[in-house]
């Protein structure tokens, strides 16, 4: 959430970097342009994301609550297949959507 992506490289330093770790570029800092610094990066993270990721991930506030649906979704999938029929494998779906979603986030934007 306190982070800032370095313009050139596209590395996430902490919102207190003065300079980006992998490439050395000068960060602006957000803080100095009227908003909270931790507001600011709130909404260049949120404006960053795909429709795709955002879609995944509504509501979703922590990474553990987004893991913790990737194994229910899986869970789920696989007592749907045992106990009543194939149609719950879509699960399985869900399971892989939210596990692309937590990577894209991971490597891409900040939680």
């Amino acid at each position: 959430m306190n982070n800032i992506r370095c313009p050139h490289c596209g590395l996430v330093n902490r919102l207190d970097a003065l300079t980006c770790l992998r490439c050395k570029l000068a960060l602006a800092q957000t803080a100095a342009s009227g908003r909270s610094a931790a507001a600011a990066s709130a909404v260049a993270m949120a404006e960053e994301r795909p429709f795709w990721v955002a879609v995944g991930l509504w509501g979703l506030k922590t990474r553990a609550v987004a893991w913790a649906f990737v194994v229910l979704s899986i869970l789920v999938a696989t007592g749907s297949i045992i106990y009543w029929s194939w149609l719950g494998a879509i699960m399985y779906l869900a399971a892989v959507w939210y596990f692309l979603a937590i990577r894209w986030v991971d490597e891409n934007s900040a939680w």
